[in-house]
C-alpha cells in the first residue's frame, strides 16, 4: 500500500481531521489501512524526506509520523476523526527518501538505513527487454501494427479499465518473454541475430543498441531518462511511418558496424541517427557513478537553494570535460613536469613557476590562433 507524503505540510494528512470539522476525514495511514482491508499490510511512506516542516500553524506532519513509526507509541496511535487508538504494530512500515540528511534528525532515529544503489546497466538492459520496450511500443501506437489506439486514448468511465488492460499485457509480456527464453535452444541462439524482443508491429531494437542508449544517453540511477530516450525512438520510427505511408520491419541498431552485419530486412536506424551524439559515453566509470548521486541529490533540493544550482552547475563542467580525449599538445606539461623531476630533486618552486609559464604560453598561443 502505498502513501505518498511528497509536499505533505499540515499535520492534518497523516492524523486525520476530527468530525467537528467542515471537512472531517481520516489521515492518510488509517485511509491506507481502509483500502489494504486488512491489519498487517506492507505500508510504503514514499517520499518521506520531503514532508513539510513545522514552518506553519497546522502542525509539523514529520512529528505526527513519529507516532507511526516508533514501536512504542503506534500500539495506540490516534487518528482525529476516527478518535479511537489504533494499533499499527502490526504494519510492516517501509519509507522511501532521496536525501537522508533532510529527514528530521528524531524521525530518522527512528528509522533503519538501508541504502540502495542505482541499476547497473546489465539491469536496465534487461528491463528493457522485459518491460520498458514494449510499453513504449503500446504508447506510442507500434505494437500492434502500423497505428493502434493506446490505452491513454480511453476516455470516461473506460480510463481505470484501460490502465486495468495495461497492467495485464505488462505481466503477460513479462511471463511470454520468460517462456520465450525457456524454449529457444543454443543452436537456434547462435543461428539469430543479437537482438533484442521482436514485436508483432515488426519494431526491433538490438540488445547493442539497448546499451549505447544507456551508455551514452543516459546517466541516471533510475530508468526514468532511460524510458523517455526509449519513447524518443518510438516517436522518431512512428512519424517516419505516417510520413512515408509504409509499414516495413524497423531495426534500431547502435551503429552502421552493426547494420551492416545484420541479415534482417527492413529499415535500419543507428541510435546516433535517432537521438543524436552520445553524451555520455566518454565518462569513465567512477565519474558516471559520481555524477548519478549528485543528480539523485539535486532532486531533492529546492529549486531556490543556492546550493542546487552550484551542484547543477558542476553536473553540467563535469559532463563536458573531455574525459577520454589526449594529445601531445595538452600533455606537454605533464611531460616536462616528469622531465624536471627526472633531472632536478627539489626545486618544487621553480618547476611550478616553469610550468606555469608554459601553460600561459599554450594559451596565449591558442587566442591569437582563433
Amino acid at each position: 500500500m502505498l502513501v505518498a507524503l511528497g509536499g505533505v505540510w499540515d499535520e492534518s494528512a497523516v492524523r486525520g481531521l476530527p468530525i467537528s470539522f467542515r471537512s472531517p476525514q481520516a489521515g492518510r495511514v488509517v485511509l491506507g489501512l481502509r483500502k489494504a482491508k486488512v491489519r498487517n499490510p506492507v505500508m510504503i511512506l514514499d517520499e518521506v524526506d520531503k514532508v513539510g516542516g513545522a514552518t506553519t500553524n497546522f502542525g509539523d506532519p514529520s512529528a505526527a509520523l513519529l507516532e507511526v513509526l516508533d514501536p512504542a507509541q503506534n500500539t495506540h496511535f490516534r487518528d482525529a476523526y476516527v478518535e479511537a487508538p489504533f494499533d499499527l504494530s502490526e504494519v510492516l512500515f517501509i519509507a522511501t527518501a532521496n536525501d537522508v540528511a533532510k529527514i528530521p534528525a528524531p524521525l530518522r532515529d527512528r528509522l533503519e538505513i538501508i541504502e540502495a544503489p542505482g541499476y547497473t546497466d546489465e539491469e536496465k538492459v534487461d528491463i528493457v527487454r522485459r518491460v520498458l520496450w514494449r510499453e513504449q511500443l503500446e504508447v506510442n501506437g507500434l505494437a500492434g501494427g502500423f497505428w493502434t489506439r493506446t490505452p491513454a486514448a480511453a476516455h470516461g468511465g473506460q480510463a481505470e479499465k484501460a490502465s486495468g488492460a495495461a497492467a495485464a499485457r505488462r505481466r503477460s509480456v513479462v511471463e511470454e518473454l520468460d517462456g520465450e527464453r525457456a524454449a529457444t535452444t543454443p543452436a537456434a541462439a547462435s543461428s539469430s541475430s543479437p537482438s533484442g524482443p521482436r514485436t508483432a508491429g515488426g519494431v526491433e531494437v538490438t540488445e547493442a543498441a539497448i546499451r549505447a542508449v544507456v551508455r551514452g544517453h543516459t546517466c541516471e540511477g533510475g530508468v526514468r531518462g532511460l524510458a523517455r530516450k526509449l519513447a524518443a525512438i518510438c516517436q522518431f520510427v512512428a512519424s517516419r511511418r505516417v510520413g512515408a505511408g509504409g509499414n516495413e520491419p524497423v531495426t534500431v541498431v547502435a551503429d552502421a558496424g552493426e547494420a551492416a552485419r545484420l541479415d534482417a530486412a527492413g529499415l535500419r536506424y543507428s541510435v546516433a541517427e535517432v537521438l543524436g551524439p552520445p553524451r555520455y559515453d566518454a565518462l569513465p566509470d567512477a565519474v558516471r557513478d559520481a555524477l548519478s548521486r549528485e543528480r539523485e541529490r539535486v532532486v531533492g533540493l529546492h529549486p531556490a537553494d543556492p546550493e542546487a544550482s552550484a551542484a547543477q552547475a558542476w553536473i553540467e563542467v563535469m559532463e563536458q570535460v573531455p574525459w577520454r580525449r589526449s594529445s601531445e599538445r595538452l600533455d606537454a606539461p605533464g611531460r616536462l613536469r616528469r622531465a624536471l623531476d627526472r633531472e632536478h630533486v627539489g626545486r618544487a618552486r621553480e618547476k611550478d613557476q616553469a610550468l606555469d609559464y608554459l601553460v600561459a604560453r599554450q594559451a596565449s598561443a591558442e587566442r591569437g590562433a582563433a
